[in-house]
């Protein structure tokens, strides 16, 4: 899979990222190698071929210097069969743009209170007007600034994928909207907490106070 925004602006670089997933939407995280990057816009500045690891290739720049619609091909170097391909909008003008900058791609996370963050920018001749972080879908923040955060309990949803995404309008009604971030929600059941050791000497007072209450009731039965 290909994380590429949906739209970008004529010489602005952009960053790209690729999960070599396997057909059941997991990450391959034995598969390593090189793949070759074929694109539409002969006038692409990027590299032409890219190092994956771990299944992984997590930050990759790119400036299209075409517009319209463009497609960026990832193919694996051996095996051909092995490929992906992503395309985005190419604006002639520049428009805002929104980047997740934490998690990150394919990051694994837990607990109640997993930071959040968001950055946008907007053209000199503009402000924010609005700027939005969503969750599959959802939006749970929303700010006029150009930073966005907020602390997502992640206790609160399924262990399993899930994907980031922000948008930025701003003061001329023109939207740019981030490249999806997907990460792996992994929780312990029945905890949603991470373990801390504030955590931990929570839990060691109460199976303290437990063993005193329990002492006091075998002294009064005898």
């Amino acid at each position: 899979m290909i994380v590429l925004a949906s739209t970008v602006s004529v010489g602005a670089a952009t960053s790209v990222a690729l999960t070599a997933n396997d057909e059941f939407g997991n990450l391959p995280t034995g598969y390593a190698g090189t793949v070759k990057i074929t694109r539409s816009d002969t006038a692409l500045t990027a590299p032409v071929t890219a190092a994956v690891t771990s299944g992984k290739l997590l930050s990759l720049m790119a400036t299209f210097n075409t517009a319209g619609s463009q497609t960026l091909t990832f193919t694996d170097s051996v095996d051909a069969t092995l490929k992906a391909t992503a395309s985005t909008t190419v604006s002639p003008f520049e428009l805002p743009t929104a980047t997740i900058t934490r998690p990150t791609v394919g990051q694994t996370i837990s607990g109640r209170t997993v930071p959040v963050t968001a950055h946008a920018t907007v053209p000199s001749r503009a402000e924010v007007s609005s700027f939005t972080l969503s969750i599959d879908g959802t939006v749970m923040a929303v700010n006029t600034t150009a930073d966005l955060s907020f602390d997502w309990d992640t206790s609160q949803v399924t262990n399993g994928t899930h994907t980031i995404r922000a948008v930025v309008v701003d003061s001329t009604g023109a939207s740019g909207t981030s490249a999806e971030v997907t990460v792996t929600v992994e929780n312990v059941a029945g905890c949603g907490c991470s373990s801390t050791p504030q955590a931990s000497a929570l839990f060691a007072l109460a199976a303290l106070a437990r063993t005193v209450v329990r002492r006091r009731r075998g002294n009064r039965a005898s």
